[in-house]
């Protein structure tokens, strides 16, 4: 069986996430498109119009998959805990994917452009690192 087949059998990968996932690449790729058109048009005067709105896109895209986080992953079966920790820890981490969706997405809509590339260089990597320890102090008991 291929890794595609196997991975459309997991619970919350079938063709409807894959589809979803492919349309907001999609959208995110015809706005920036969009953005660099209206520009050269002379519709918009802003010269990181495109930049903002493609990055807000991927923060609404965090939230989407944040948002799916508790619903998907299978249980943990390598860990000692049970079924109730490991929700636990899917619950955590689809907050903090949310929330770092959501920070990423008005950030780039309102902020100066260099809060947001300072913020979203250490927010989703502190974001990251703060799943992966949560993850280790469940592991250890």
């Amino acid at each position: 069986m291929s890794m595609l087949a196997k991975s459309l059998q997991q619970p919350g990968r079938g063709p409807r996430e894959w589809f979803w996932s492919l349309g907001f690449a999609a959208l995110i790729i015809a706005v920036s498109i969009g953005a660099t058109l209206a520009k050269r048009m002379g519709w918009v005067s802003s010269p990181d119009l495109g930049f903002r709105l493609t990055m807000a896109l991927s923060g609404a895209y965090l939230i989407h998959t944040g948002n799916s986080i508790p619903k998907t992953l299978k249980p943990f079966g390598c860990l000692p805990h049970d079924s109730v920790e490991a929700q636990t820890f899917r619950r955590f981490a689809g907050w903090m994917w949310v929330s770092t969706g959501l920070v990423l997405a008005l950030g780039w809509c309102v902020a100066p452009l260099w809060l947001c590339l300072i913020g979203t260089l250490t927010g989703v990597p502190l974001a990251i690192l703060v799943v992966i320890l949560r993850r280790r102090s469940l592991a250890r008991g």
